[in-house]
């Protein structure tokens, strides 16, 4: 059955308020920055922890699988080269976010939980 599992009890959950300087520059200044966070509630049964542990074994899976990285015919054909010349050009000139006052506000969540006794380690 479907279920809510983070709810905002609060309005708004979220507001921001930001100060940007001359936004024609290529460097971002923000004069001030402030988060305010409403009140969360969380809620947590049996069927969430078995949908989020199976959800991180995918996740482990998908990382650990042995077809992340380069193949062998493209890592041979690279060490046959210096590494200078894979590389291309210069890379682009960086961004610089520069933050002079930085406001974030104090963060509520209630979590309610329901779990059944059989999800505990025995020697709990």
């Amino acid at each position: 059955c479907p279920m809510v599992i983070l709810a905002s009890v609060q309005n708004p959950v979220l507001r921001l308020d930001c100060v940007r300087e001359d936004v024609a520059t290529r460097d971002i200044v923000l004069r001030r920055l402030v988060a305010r966070l409403g009140q969360l509630e969380a809620t947590v049964d049996d069927g969430v922890l078995h949908e989020a542990t199976a959800l991180a074994a995918l996740m482990r899976n998908a990382l650990s699988s042995s077809s992340s990285g380069l193949p062998m015919q493209a890592a041979i054909s690279r060490a046959s080269q210096p590494y200078n010349f894979t590389c291309g050009g210069p890379p682009p000139p960086a961004i610089k976010y520069i933050l002079y006052d930085l406001g974030v506000s104090l963060v509520r969540i209630d979590i309610f939980c329901r779990l059944s006794v059989r999800m505990f380690p025995e020697w709990l």
